[in-house]
């Protein structure tokens, strides 16, 4: 059915986007330490789905939201120059 097939689509472009960031994640290990890594992946996530529902869903941000961005965006810098 046409659902399915568009379900399929989906699934599919999801599968792809989470394997090219795992490969990503592990080529910067090569790199950098996974106490480097780690963290700024996971700062970046919650702060990407942030942003992404305040642009894309418009999603109503409260001040202590907007510093809870700015602080894990100040985080990230720490870690990737420290």
């Amino acid at each position: 059915t046409p659902r399915q097939g568009r379900r399929q689509r989906q699934m599919c472009i999801r599968d792809r986007l989470n394997f090219g960031s795992t490969y990503y994640i592990i080529r910067s290990m090569a790199t950098f330490e996974s106490a480097v890594v780690f963290p700024i992946v996971n700062v970046g996530i919650v702060s990407l789905s942030t942003l992404i529902g305040y642009f894309a869903f418009k999603e109503k941000l409260t001040p202590i939201n907007w510093i809870g961005i700015c602080l894990s965006l100040t985080a990230i810098l720490l870690i990737a120059y420290a």
